[in-house]
């Protein structure tokens, strides 16, 4: 029934009522982590993955990645401390903003809208002086290697991929540089157990390819296994189900404990509307590649 109306209403929208969603699951979800902090005592102990999400904390990231991030290199320790972030909008929400503002890490910043490219180059010429370098550019597989090279060390702290579509692919063809952690969206739509991602496209547009904006990027066991075999161990994912997070496995090594995607995997909360195969029933139709 919605994909009969999605082809009378306007994309837009869908957008729309996305973002209406997003908010009200916001409030919620911030209201929690209030609660949490104003009574500790009232918690259960953390235990495997409900660990790392016990480290949330929001400061400048859509999430609680600003938190997982600092617990997790306080465990395995920076280096270079340096970020890279692929698709940070107009740069004031993001990954990297909390290391560069809080922290005073340095930053290559790649974002493919060039308004928001803009927009993030101001932000950052303002607070960060020359540690910021934000570049109008859309990441491709092709491309990545040579944005990358020459801008960081060839290994550094972190990397950051939110770019809705082709994150698999991308991650795949990185080979010039090694982020010792990476952040990375999986698509919760997909399930915990599918080892699937979407065929490339170039220039893909997650709302272009269908009104939901359900299909995009890849699985959680598609990119754990993708990190196992590049030498990356899964450390968790965030409780609101947007993000994975991949610790090199030499550098986790006594330090943090992996675990499985079944163990680690949330549902997307703002989703939370709908169950996952609900969601996935939605685009079950459309193209995937298993890996």
């Amino acid at each position: 029934m919605r994909d009969r109306v999605a082809g009378v209403l306007p994309e837009w929208w869908w957008t729309w009522l996305h973002q209406l969603r997003e908010i009200d699951v916001d409030r919620e979800w911030q209201g929690a982590a209030i609660m949490r902090s104003a009574y500790p005592s009232l918690a259960a102990p953390p235990a495997g993955p409900e660990a790392l999400r016990a480290a949330e904390l929001r400061v400048h990231s859509q999430n609680g990645e600003d938190g997982i991030l600092a617990h997790l290199l306080a465990q395995i320790g920076p280096t270079t401390r340096e970020v890279i972030e692929f698709g940070v909008g107009d740069g004031s929400e993001c990954c990297a903003a909390n290391l560069v503002l809080t922290f005073g890490w340095s930053a290559l910043l790649l974002e493919a809208d060039g308004s928001d490219a803009e927009t993030a180059s101001a932000f950052y010429a303002e607070r960060a002086g020359g540690r910021v370098h934000v570049e109008h550019a859309a990441v491709e597989p092709d491309t990545v290697d040579e944005l990358l090279s020459g801008h960081v060390q060839p290994v550094f702290d972190v990397l950051s991929v939110d770019i809705d579509g082709n994150d698999y692919w991308v991650l795949e063809a990185l080979a010039a540089v090694r982020p010792r952690v990476i952040v990375v969206e999986y698509n919760a739509s997909f399930g915990p157990e599918r080892s699937v991602t979407i065929p490339y496209t170039r220039g893909f547009d997650r709302y272009r390819a269908h009104a939901s904006g359900f299909y995009h990027g890849a699985s959680l066991t598609a990119l754990t296994r993708l990190g196992e075999r590049k030498g990356y161990v899964l450390a968790g994912c965030d409780s609101r189900g947007a993000n994975a997070f991949l610790v090199d496995a030499a550098a986790a090594s006594g330090a943090i404990e992996s675990t499985s995607p079944a163990q680690a995997f949330a549902p997307l909360l703002e989703r939370g509307h709908l169950t996952v195969e609900e969601q996935f029933r939605q685009i079950e139709h459309l193209p995937l590649v298993e890996v």
